[in-house]
């Protein structure tokens, strides 16, 4: 803390020091006028009740005028202004992140894992807007961009118990659920997600449109894509993902991949297979500058989180601005104190 106009103080101070060395010397230099001398009056001033009576006076005068002056310095001080100086960030930053998910069959044996990698990237960041879209031969934008984390955790609590149903099976037959779960599944990954010419697992085309969800794509903002699939594609894509991480890298937007360990769909190629297009989505997110985690690595999280802090924030908005606070409550309620005193000490007088 600190006063911000101390001349003030200084002034009042210098006053009553004038005030003082003024009223002793006039009293010094005072001299009889008026009224009737009284001879003999020392006897009287060493009688034990006429001390008692003067020190009582005294007493009374000089804790007035301690108190008065007292209450004229925290005046001073007042009207100098205690205050304590901070600068204010009022600058909002933020990244835009869409989590884009792979909901085909084949992603089953991880996407239990993906949910919850999700959950733990939103828990660690503050500030950043989210949204989720999945995908399988279409994109379905579940979430759009919104900083209500709790919409977005509510939204993935929801895909984590239709996966608990489901598990890592790739055939729904085989899991013997009720009508009511096997409509509850269909409807959630199924209704907006199947393609007429049944491509599946289209990460292309998955990719493009999560690019397409980031509102104003022409202002600067930053803007990531968390994109999860094993790419492995089944029918005629409208869109590879080679060009569907070109079009994200003209649109500024970085890419990083979690993909499964090559193998562990039981319903596509073979391993060479499934090495060659892990490979492919490499290299595609690498063009954006991201890029590729396997999720069976126990770091995977910690790595996506640290490289996203890496990713510069943007300005929204808001800016700096100093603020000067003041603290008058002890001071006042001294000053009144000291008020409230005086009044006491003259009602005693009476």
């Amino acid at each position: 803390m600190e006063i911000k106009y101390p001349l003030i103080v200084l002034m009042v101070m210098i006053i009553l020091i004038v005030i003082w060395v003024w009223r002793d010397t006039r009293k010094q230099g005072r001299k009889f006028k008026e009224g009737k001398k009284v001879a003999n009056t020392d006897l009287i001033k060493k009688t034990s009740a006429y001390k008692k009576v003067a020190r009582k006076y005294y007493a009374i005068i000089y804790t007035l005028l301690g108190i008065l002056t007292f209450s004229i310095l925290c005046l001073a001080v007042l009207s100098a202004r205690i205050i304590t100086v901070q600068e204010i960030d009022n600058r909002i930053y933020n990244r835009d992140i869409i989590l884009c998910m792979d909901v085909s069959t084949s992603m089953n044996m991880v996407n239990q894992k993906i949910v919850d990698t999700y959950d733990k990237i939103i828990d660690s960041m503050k500030g950043e807007r989210f949204g989720l879209s999945i995908f399988n031969g279409m994109s379905l934008l579940r979430v759009p961009l919104t900083d209500d984390y709790d919409f977005v955790k509510e939204e993935l609590e929801t895909m984590r118990h239709i996966y608990d149903l489901i598990g890592d099976s790739e055939d729904l037959d085989e899991l013997g659920l009720s009508e009511d779960e096997m409509e509850e599944v269909e409807s959630y990954l199924f209704s907006g997600t199947l393609s007429k010419d049944r491509v599946s697992s289209a990460t292309g085309s998955g990719l493009a449109s999560c690019v397409y969800n980031f509102p104003d794509l022409g202002s600067e903002r930053s803007r990531i894509i968390i994109l999860s699939s094993d790419n492995e594609t089944f029918g005629e894509q409208k869109i590879d993902v080679t060009n569907a991480a070109k079009v994200a890298k003209k649109k500024n937007v970085k890419v990083y991949a979690l993909a499964p360990k090559a193998g562990l769909s039981d319903s596509w190629g073979s391993l060479e297979s499934a090495e060659k297009v892990r490979n492919d989505l490499r290299q595609a997110v690498e063009i954006t500058g991201g890029k590729l985690y396997i999720i069976e690595n126990n770091n995977t999280v910690t790595e996506v989180i640290n490289e996203i802090e890496k990713t510069e924030k943007t300005l929204l908005e808001g800016n700096k601005k100093t603020v000067e606070i003041d603290h008058p409550v002890l001071l006042y309620v001294m000053t009144m104190l000291a008020l409230v005193t005086t009044i006491a000490i003259v009602r005693v007088i009476k």
